[in-house]
């Protein structure tokens, strides 16, 4: 029978947000710890052959550690770090990154290459959310449960303002609970992303996304990110672009300024149609998209440069192989799971060799994080 109260001492970090922490000689992992911080702590859960504790009273203190501005913190699922000084947040990520990509044989030592960190507030950056509802009650789910947090009385730190606006207006209310809880802040505006499209402005340019479709959250970074990258491909000067998981356009819209030609891979169909009316309504006439299943299908790589913005599930096999046996001369990935990255640069490091590597924080607070990350065929 599990203990649930034990004192445990935080040794290093590991992924997801978690600290290792030793309990007697079994290894367990710990949130709401620092390393080398000790405290009493409660059982949570077990999962994957390992026991989840998570901090109740802590004794010992690192000076990274900060009081937390969210009193559900550590009762939300939605945050991991609000116990952290935020520079130190963005230091052990980058931190994360290369051992794990050492792990990965990726790299042969950890200062073979630099990483620029791209970042910029760590609140009311979100500018969608999914509230869930129980008893009249709004919030968020614990982690990994279906128990409900109700958001508190001042708000999310992590949404926009228009947002929290809105959801107190729920809560007094003076609006209905959106269907399926989804509601997206499109400058200003706070719609219901489940039943209609929304219009995003990025950098000047109208997004129309379709309902219930993807769009990137971090309102403050989007602009950023689009930069660097059209930075990127603007100096490699393609010919040609094929882009695959792209969307409802956001990417292509902008590169389309840095080459004859771009086309664009992506399996939802209604994002495909939304991507070609995006091109159309700002009379962008050298890009294309296809609807395709690039988990399921190997696809011919014509194009010389590849822009890849892949799920948390990376790029998949089927990917993988027709990159190796198309071998484009240049592939530019931006991913959101560091893990699977460093799964698919493993398979391609015999080929492809690392350029440049930059991390964007586009969720902070968050175990999560972008890698944008430039090959060029060996």
């Amino acid at each position: 029978m599990s203990v649930e109260k034990v004192l445990l001492k935080a040794v290093k970090w590991v992924n997801g947000g978690y600290c290792l922490a030793y309990l007697d000689e079994e290894v367990v992992f710990v949130k709401g710890m620092i390393p080398e911080e000790e405290g009493y702590c409660n059982f949570l859960r077990k999962e994957g052959g390992h026991r989840i504790f998570q901090l109740v009273e802590i004794l010992t203190k690192t000076e990274t550690r900060i009081t937390s501005d969210c009193e559900v913190f550590l009762e939300c699922g939605g945050c991991d770090f609000r116990h952290l000084d935020y520079n130190y947040e963005l230091s052990f990520k980058k931190e994360l990154l290369l051992k794990e990509l050492l792990h990965k044989k990726v790299f042969g030592t950890l200062d073979e290459i630099d990483i620029p960190i791209h970042f910029d507030s760590e609140r009311n950056y979100r500018n969608n959310v999914q509230l869930k509802i129980e008893d009249k009650k709004i919030g968020f789910y614990a982690e990994k449960s279906s128990a409900l947090v109700p958001i508190p009385k001042e708000g999310c730190k992590n949404l926009s303002t228009p947002l929290n606006d809105y959801i107190k207006q729920i809560q007094l209310g003076n609006k209905n609970f959106p269907k399926n809880g989804k509601l997206r802040d499109t400058d200003s505006t706070i719609v219901n992303y489940s039943e209609i499209a929304t219009k995003m402005n990025i950098l000047g340019k109208d997004i129309l996304v379709p309902k219930d479709g993807f769009f990137q959250v971090n309102r403050f970074l989007i602009p950023k990110w689009i930069r660097r990258i059209s930075e990127i491909v603007e100096k490699e000067k393609p010919e040609s672009i094929l882009e695959l998981f792209s969307g409802s356009g956001l990417v292509s819209v902008f590169l389309s300024e840095h080459t004859k030609k771009i086309h664009g891979m992506e399996l939802d169909s209604s994002s495909v149609e939304y991507a070609t009316q995006n091109a159309k309504n700002l009379q962008i006439k050298n890009i294309s998209f296809s609807r395709k299943d690039l988990f399921q299908n190997e696809i011919y790589l014509e194009s010389e440069f590849i822009f890849c913005n892949p799920p948390r599930a990376g790029l998949g096999k089927k990917l993988i192989s027709s990159i190796l046996k198309h071998k484009p001369s240049s592939i530019l990935i931006s991913s959101c799971n560091y893990i699977t990255l460093a799964l698919d640069l493993q398979k391609l490091k015999d080929n492809y060799r690392i350029t440049q590597m930059e991390l964007f924080d586009f969720f902070p607070r968050t175990s999560f994080f972008e890698t944008l990350v430039m090959l060029k065929l060996r």
